[in-house]
């Protein structure tokens, strides 16, 4: 039983003392007479929540205290005792809260925790607020007290626990065949990918030889222009270098009868010519078997194409594709 009651400092309340008698008390008052307030530092008195704006303006701390009479229909006693809290005579409660948020509690001047207050709560008052009834309308609270009036509470448990499992299983089941499909499909995208891969049929040697060839067909007038050119440079004509290089023998032949050490150079020389000669004519079959051929070099560049095509699909260098 409730004896009295010590407020400080908690929301609009400086100091507020209250005693209670035996019996049935009744508080009665205005909207603002501070009645939901008593019921609030009560709460926090058993352990509820503190918020550091319940903390009255310009104080420092709040504090809420407690006298209960001690019987042992509640069993607080036997609880007190095997806490190491028991005292003499009645059960005293007290808190302290901060600014900080931080409180701190004692039962009976020891210093306690805010599960031990909610503890002995527990065994000394129930707090019903007006609209307490409402909850009867709920399921969940109409099977509690069904399954209480007809002592099946501990059947009940057995049930909740066993449909938990059920529905962990469940779950577990859900997200197994997710897996799966998720596997299923990557293996789909994989065999799509390797049906592809396998129907372009490509290798690295293959895409170095299509490049090649393309540079080449695609280049072909301007290659045809350039060795026609060196070739008629290197031996068509006086003026081509293999002319000049014969007359250039020539004269060193004839300056080496005076002086035989001119033999060695015009030894070089003719070299020389024969070097340019056998350039001459590899420029002259070069030209002869480059292939101007248009389809080819269209063929060539639709597989170069589709090589690229794949390759930006699958984000890799064509050359990796193989």
């Amino acid at each position: 039983m409730l004896r009295a009651l010590s407020i400080r400092n908690f929301t609009v309340v400086e100091a507020l003392e209250a005693e209670f008698g035996n019996g049935f008390t009744v508080l009665t008052g205005e909207t603002g007479a501070v009645k939901s307030i008593l019921l609030d530092a009560l709460s926090l008195l058993l352990g509820d929540r503190f918020d550091a704006r319940q903390l009255r303006p310009g104080a420092e701390r709040a504090e809420i205290a407690a006298e209960f009479a001690v019987d042992d229909a509640s069993g607080i006693g036997a609880w007190l005792t095997e806490q190491d809290l028991a005292g003499e005579g009645a059960l005293l409660l007290r808190r302290v809260l901060e600014p900080q948020g931080r409180s701190r509690a004692w039962i009976n001047g020891r210093p306690a925790t805010l599960a031990q207050l909610a503890e002995a709560g527990e065994r000394l008052i129930d707090l019903h607020g007006q609209h307490a009834h409402q909850s009867l309308g709920r399921a969940d609270m109409q099977r509690q007290l069904l399954d209480a009036f007809g002592g099946f509470a501990i059947l009940a448990d057995e049930v909740s626990t066993a449909w938990r499992a059920w529905r962990n299983a469940q779950e577990r089941h859900a997200r197994a065949a997710q897996d799966a499909s998720a596997r299923e499909n990557e293996r789909e995208l994989l065999a799509r990918r390797l049906s592809e891969l396998s129907a372009l049929g490509t290798t690295a040697a293959e895409w170095r030889e299509l490049a090649h060839t393309q540079s080449r067909l695609a280049n072909a007038a301007s290659l045809l222009e350039g060795t026609t050119s060196a070739e008629a440079e290197l031996a068509e004509g006086e003026a081509a270098l293999a002319a000049r290089l014969g007359v250039l023998a020539h004269r060193l032949r004839q300056a080496a009868t005076h002086d035989r050490t001119l033999e060695d150079i015009v030894a070089l020389i003719d070299e020389a010519q024969i070097r340019v000669d056998e350039a001459a004519r590899a420029l002259r079959n070069y030209r002869e078997r480059l292939d101007l051929d248009p389809a080819e070099l269209e063929r060539v560049e639709r597989r170069l194409a589709a090589i690229h095509e794949l390759a930006r699909k699958y984000r890799a260098r064509p050359e990796e594709l193989a």
